[in-house]
């Protein structure tokens, strides 16, 4: 897919770099939205040509070829999202504010694409001057509300799913990046819904979290930090938004103002990680928005603003 065949690429024009080969570096290539979307001819032939110190090849080889089997296997994920569906995941209700929700779908995936991508490659840069890269991923869930829909407590469970990616400095920093999937929202009272309003607000992103960690208590055997607290700020886009409003009537009901949800969201976000062995770790995260999911001031909407937070609980699995 997408990304599998860009990381095929970059690895080739390394090769024909260090050979000597002129790369055929274009920049009017590089930034095409359209033509990302409408040939795959635009995919293979986007060139990208950089400085690479000799003897760094194989190292770079090395980096690729995991992270463009989790590339792949996430991008596949996402795709299956824009091919499978009619207006929604088969078997859940429709995206009520999509007017064509496949293609608008496959419209918002440039952005994370292309987000994920330049980050990716931006800290590829400090390998070169001596850094370690290293390469995961994790599973977890996220417990979920949103402020300013009448609802309270970390209700709502959703999946949240992905990779990660660490520039280890020779020190107790690194710097991370994560591309993930992640479900958001609210919902009555889990043990007592009776008391609380009958809202159910269903929210699905891909999350670009970019943070950086400060590890504690080393591990000789490993060579790894048992414990890290991190602390950054994580980027979202929305690829669909499901309510169930049966408490407010009329224009009031999130069945209407689901029409007005932002489809971005910057969030900061805070949070601490345990490595049981050298493989296997768990991250506890608390996550805040920044922007608001729905700004009533923006379309002189007479209703509370809305903006989620969430706390995540992730099993991580560590590449060496």
């Amino acid at each position: 897919m997408i990304f599998r065949e860009l990381l095929r690429g970059y690895i080739a024009i390394i090769q024909n770099f260090e050979k000597g080969i002129d790369t055929g570096f274009h920049l009017e290539k590089l930034i095409d939205d359209d033509d990302i979307f409408s040939g795959h001819n635009a995919i293979t032939g986007l060139e990208i040509a950089f400085f690479i110190p000799d003897g760094y090849m194989e190292f770079f080889k090395n980096i690729f070829e995991p992270v463009e089997i989790m590339l792949g296997i996430f991008d596949h994920l996402l795709i299956l999202l824009i091919t499978k569906t009619n207006g929604g995941i088969p078997g859940l209700p429709d995206v009520r504010h999509r007017t064509n929700p496949a293609m608008k779908l496959e419209k918002s995936l440039i952005y994370p694409r292309t987000a994920f991508l330049a980050l990716f490659l931006l800290l590829l840069t400090p390998v070169a001057y001596g850094q370690r890269f290293t390469a995961g991923m994790g599973a977890g869930f996220n417990a979920c509300q949103i402020d300013g829909d009448m609802l309270a407590g970390f209700d709502k469970i959703g999946l949240t799913a992905g990779i990660r990616t660490t520039i280890e400095f020779e020190s107790v920093w690194n710097v991370h990046m994560e591309f993930l999937y992640s479900e958001r929202g609210s919902r009555p009272d889990v043990f007592n819904p009776e008391y609380d309003p009958d809202i159910n607000i269903s929210l699905k992103y891909v999350e670009i979290p970019v943070y950086v960690s400060l590890g504690d208590w080393w591990q000789e055997d490993g060579e790894y930090y048992k414990a890290s607290f991190h602390a950054g700020l994580s980027y979202g886009r929305l690829l669909s938004a499901q309510t169930t409003d049966y408490y407010h009537t009329g224009d009031d009901s999130y069945d209407q103002l689901v029409q007005y949800f932002s489809d971005n969201d910057l969030s900061w976000l805070v949070g601490a990680a345990i490595r049981f062995s050298p493989r296997w770790g768990m991250t506890c995260r608390y996550t805040s928005s920044i922007t608001p999911l729905l700004n009533p001031s923006k379309y002189d909407l007479a209703t509370e603003r809305l903006r989620g937070y969430f706390l995540t609980f992730r099993l991580d699995y560590y590449f060496k």
